[in-house]
């Protein structure tokens, strides 16, 4: 019973390592999302940078990061279940990434 509790809180934690691997994937992300329009993808990529660096500032000021990385489950304070929530709703599996602006907007309207 304490090994399938401790499996089912370890899977309900989200977490990020920032690293180029990330951005490489949002590169991905913005080339699919605007093929054929160069403009429209270098500005959905600044954009994703932008937000990504939002998001860890707001983690970082509820103590989320630690050594580079955010972590954020959803069993902690409740600006975490939110960060938490947000994260989970916009992960771009296919891309192995996530759409950071969505995640900022996200946790602006809780």
């Amino acid at each position: 019973m304490k090994l399938i509790l401790q499996v089912v809180l370890t899977t309900f934690l989200i977490l990020i390592i920032s690293n180029p691997l990330l951005m490489a994937d949002t590169n991905d992300f913005c080339a699919n999302k605007w093929p054929n329009d160069y403009k429209m993808r270098e500005d959905c990529q600044k954009q994703q940078i932008e937000a990504q660096n939002e998001l860890f500032s707001i983690a970082e000021k509820e103590g989320l990061v630690k050594n580079g990385s955010l972590s954020a489950g959803s069993i902690g304070s409740g600006k975490e279940k939110i960060i938490h929530r947000c994260m989970s709703k916009w992960i771009m599996n296919q891309f192995k990434t996530y759409n950071y602006k969505m995640i900022v907007y996200c946790i602006k309207n809780q």
